[in-house]
């Protein structure tokens, strides 16, 4: 059993709602774990452990984890909480005076930063295969 497989599960454990961004902490864990499975010094560089795991680093997970719950909220019916949940985050968002960033605000965030603005302003993308396909490539590269 790749060892792999138990710990990304955890570490990326309810990325849908909680993360948006780099997270130093949880990139240490896997880090440290493949240099613990490598057997090599914690010294090392944390790029040749990944590598040699075969590993990304996690933030490719957990930045594409709340896109695709996104577009699964997109298909909810509107009496469905999580859907409503979305609509109330949106609306509090559009408002200019909010005192904190929210879910929303960092998911458009994320799709903003990757080249992907127009497809939160048209509130969603045509064709959800191929949009994941390149978020996925350009978060990679």
């Amino acid at each position: 059993m790749n060892p792999m497989l138990i710990i990304v599960p955890i570490l990326t454990y309810g990325a849908e709602v909680w993360r948006t961004d780099i997270n130093e902490e949880i990139e240490a864990v896997q880090n440290d774990f493949c240099k613990w499975i490598l057997g090599i010094s914690k010294k090392a560089t944390n790029i040749m452990a990944r590598g040699e795991c075969g590993r990304l680093p996690l933030y490719v997970i957990y930045m594409i984890k709340p896109v695709k719950y996104w577009l699964k909220i997109q298909k909810m019916e509107t009496s469905r909480y999580p859907r409503q949940c979305f609509e109330m985050l949106y609306n509090f968002d559009m408002c200019s005076n909010r005192p904190t960033p929210n879910w929303v605000s960092k998911l458009k965030s994320v799709l903003n930063h990757y080249g992907f603005g127009d497809v939160w302003l048209s509130g969603g993308p045509g064709d959800p295969k191929v949009f994941m396909s390149e978020l996925n490539q350009r978060v990679r590269d």
